[in-house]
C-alpha cells in the first residue's frame, strides 16, 4: 500500500514536472501582422495632437455653457438628454485643461460649466 502511494506521489510530480517543462522550453509563437501591437505615441505626439484638438473642444464646451447659462436665466431645468450631453462634453474635455494654448477664461467657463452640469 505504502509503495502504491508513493509510486503515485512521484508519478503525479513526474507529470506536473514534464508539462511546466514543455511549456518553459516550447517555441515562441509566431506573430503576424494582425498580432503585432500598436505603436505608442510619445509624449510630445500625444502632446501635439492634444494640442490641436483643444480648440475644437473648448469651443464644444463654450457653447455648452451658453446653454446651460440661458437654462439658468430663464429659471428651465435641462433635459435629461441634454444633461447627458453636458456631462459626455465636461468628461472628454477635461484633457485639454493642463494644456497652456488654453486660455485663462476658457479655463473658468470650463469650470463653470462643469459645475453647473454636476
Amino acid at each position: 500500500m505504502r509503495n502504491f502511494s508513493n509510486l503515485s506521489k512521484t508519478s503525479i510530480i513526474a507529470i506536473i514536472l514534464f508539462i511546466s517543462c514543455s511549456e518553459v522550453f516550447a517555441p515562441p509563437a509566431q506573430f503576424n501582422q494582425a498580432q503585432t501591437p500598436r505603436r505608442t505615441q510619445t509624449p510630445q505626439e500625444k502632446r501635439q495632437q492634444l494640442e490641436t484638438e483643444a480648440p475644437a473642444a473648448m469651443t464644444t464646451v463654450d457653447t455648452s455653457y451658453k446653454q446651460i447659462a440661458a437654462y439658468v436665466n430663464s429659471g428651465q431645468s435641462p433635459s435629461a438628454a441634454d444633461i447627458k450631453t453636458f456631462l459626455k462634453t465636461v468628461a472628454t474635455s477635461r484633457k485639454y485643461l493642463p494644456l497652456r494654448t488654453i486660455g485663462e477664461i476658457q479655463k473658468s467657463n470650463y469650470h463653470l460649466f462643469s459645475a453647473w452640469v454636476y
